[in-house]
């Protein structure tokens, strides 16, 4: 009932997991409530089905309500405005200098020299010393804990045990690799699609980590499948250093009829993963439809600590409602695997999966030739990279409004510039953007040279000039006005730290 809150205390959470509740919890929940899953009947309800539905939407709701509230207005207001921020998805990336990334780093490795035992760590360090010293590695963990040195040290020598427990000892010290860490049972779950990253990034930059288990059959024979595969993904996740600067959105959907019932190995395991792993969340949705998965929602959030149920929403009704409900987050939904109807989407899955295991061979390759592996393809591309392609999806992507809002701003620069001299105005706005990406055939993005950015640039002086002409006044162009509203205004609006994200790191040119 709550009334005794010891043992949450005792067990308190750290702030960036999500099921940081302890298994005996979970054991409780599913003792007290597995008389309803034996009974609960969606199709047609009984009285414990309409009692059990009186508390989740009622008595249930106005409990959590009144506990977040509590736990809201404890916090700061720089702290609400973080966590508003966060939720909604308009919260930035933060400024990360080179002394305080070279500071974390050495308080890293003396809080890592300071823990022992730590075997899975030393064996890791005797087979590939390169991967256990890698800058890239360390920050992730540095960037999961926010660059507290002395949790960032034990979530890396737990991330090497976990690492050890599900994976061996071959993949202990290099990236996974999918057809080779995975065995047949761990590929056919993960082909199911219930555990997906989005293809797209909502509206702050972040990954979305979607897991879609209880609306959908069963698609592993043991709980440690699912855990692997869960593993893998926010690996994947963890290897972009904007998803590590932002953290990620986390997504529990269990909207339809309920297909299966909760596993206890699973709701064990899979939570103790989240303990170390190099990413964090920033974002919680948890998407219901019915009575239990309502009930079961409040418990999740009720032990996940204060810092996770702040940034954490829950959202009612069916598919078609509950999308709607998370457009308002920033959540993208026009690139959501589930259709209006229930009917689970895996054609970009699969793509991605492709994508993965070529990655794979290339690092293979690259491994057996005695040669760090280093692969240039990108994934998803962030909010400040510009796309090079044709079409709406490339017009309305971040980066892209931005660069016509720098071009509309020295349009008349431009026009004053001789000609023998727009190249150096182009490398100017150029170098105010993020990446000029392209996207191969095999579906990874890349880089172009300097050369095509700068191209990229003039064309789009070129066309703003053109609808100037046409149109006959020299307003805002109907290129920027094609956006949608709240994007033209964010950039009409941002303030000069926002601007930084589009613009160089010395705020020179500001939108």
């Amino acid at each position: 009932k709550g009334d005794d809150t010891r043992h949450h205390k005792a067990l308190s959470p750290a702030p960036s997991h999500l099921y940081s509740f302890c298994s005996c919890n979970v054991q409780i929940v599913l003792t007290q409530y597995s008389y309803y899953y034996q009974t609960l009947e969606v199709e047609k309800p009984s009285m414990p089905t309409a009692a059990v539905h009186q508390f989740a939407t009622d008595e249930g709701q106005r409990q959590l309500d009144k506990m977040l509230a509590n736990e809201l207005n404890q916090m700061s207001i720089q702290q609400r405005e973080k966590v508003y921020e966060e939720i909604h998805g308009v919260n930035s990336i933060s400024e990360e200098s080179p002394s305080l990334l070279n500071e974390g780093l050495f308080r890293l490795d003396q809080a890592l020299q300071r823990i022992y035992p730590k075997p899975a760590y030393d064996q890791a360090f005797r087979q590939n010393a390169s991967y256990c010293l890698n800058p890239k590695l360390r920050l992730a963990f540095l960037r999961a804990e926010y660059f507290d040195a002395s949790r960032a040290a034990v979530r890396m020598v737990k991330f090497f045990e976990g690492k050890l427990e599900y994976f061996g000892p071959d993949a202990l010290a290099r990236d996974l690799r999918l057809n080779e860490d995975m065995d047949e049972d761990d590929r056919k779950c993960l082909q199911a699609g219930h555990l997906q990253i989005l293809p797209a990034r909502d509206r702050a930059g972040r990954a979305v980590f979607c897991d879609f288990q209880a609306t959908f059959p069963k698609c592993y024979k043991q709980a440690r499948n699912m855990v692997k595969c869960s593993i893998y993904l926010m690996l994947c996740a963890a290897e972009d250093e904007e998803n590590q600067k932002l953290g990620i959105v986390g997504m529990l959907y269990h909207v339809g009829k309920q297909q299966n019932k909760p596993d206890p190995d699973l709701m064990a395991q899979g939570p103790a993963t989240l303990q170390w792993l190099p990413i964090r969340f920033n974002s919680i949705h948890i998407c219901v439809s019915h009575a239990m998965s309502s009930i079961l929602a409040r418990l999740l959030l009720i032990g996940a600590g204060q810092e996770i149920r702040a940034r954490s929403r829950v959202h009612y009704g069916g598919h078609l409602e509950c999308q709607y409900s998370l457009m308002t987050f920033g959540v993208p939904v026009n690139v959501f695997p589930i259709s209006a109807e229930g009917e689970l989407k895996l054609s970009d899955f699969h793509k991605w999966i492709k994508k993965r295991i070529k990655k794979d061979a290339v690092a293979r390759e690259q491994g057996n030739s005695g040669k760090p592996a280093v692969f240039s393809g990108i994934d998803l591309p962030s909010s400040r990279d510009v796309l090079m392609g044709k079409g709406k999806p490339f017009q309305i992507h971040p980066g892209n409004v931005a660069l016509r809002y720098l071009c509309e701003k020295r349009l008349e620069e431009y026009k004053a510039t001789r000609k023998g001299d727009k190249s150096e105005l182009a490398s100017d706005v150029v170098a105010m953007c993020g990446r000029f990406l392209k996207r191969e055939s095999d579906g990874w993005w890349t880089e172009v040279s300097h050369e095509t950015a700068k191209d990229k640039v003039i064309k789009a002086f070129l066309a703003i000039r053109a609808i100037e002409r046409t149109s006959g006044s020299p307003g805002v162009s109907p290129m920027l006005l094609s956006v949608p509203a709240p994007a033209a205004l964010d950039l009409a609006e941002r303030d000069s730290k926002r601007a930084r994200m589009c613009c160089g790191s010395d705020g020179s040119e500001s939108i």
